[in-house]
């Protein structure tokens, strides 16, 4: 499969699949194929009133990059940590308070 079949691939990521892996690096390519090494911080359940019965429950992943690694447009990335397959993901910086100390980023599932 190419790294644009993968990165684009339809398949339901659950919780239970990412839970293991927080505290663990996540190798992240780009579109262009660029890689960067980021951490999984926080595999959370999103608490959503009245939600829908869907294929999985809503959750969100913060991942937590290093200072010295450029800042990560929004958008479409494979990423894969240690041991475990390879997952299509829409990330999202969502706060720089101080650079010094890395960027967050944020994949919401619904």
């Amino acid at each position: 499969m190419s790294h644009a079949e993968q990165l684009f691939r339809n398949e339901v990521i659950t919780l239970d699949m990412l839970t293991p892996h927080v505290s663990k690096k996540f190798r992240v390519l780009n579109i262009q194929g660029d890689e960067y090494n980021i951490t999984l911080k926080a595999a959370e359940p999103l608490d959503i009133k009245d939600w829908p019965k869907q294929f999985r429950a809503p959750f969100s992943l913060t991942f937590h990059s290093a200072p010295e690694l450029p800042h990560l447009p929004q958008g479409q990335f494979l990423v894969q940590c240690s041991g475990s397959p390879a997952w299509g993901i829409f990330m999202t910086p969502i706060i720089t308070i101080d650079r010094s100390q890395g960027q967050l980023y944020q994949a919401v599932f619904a």
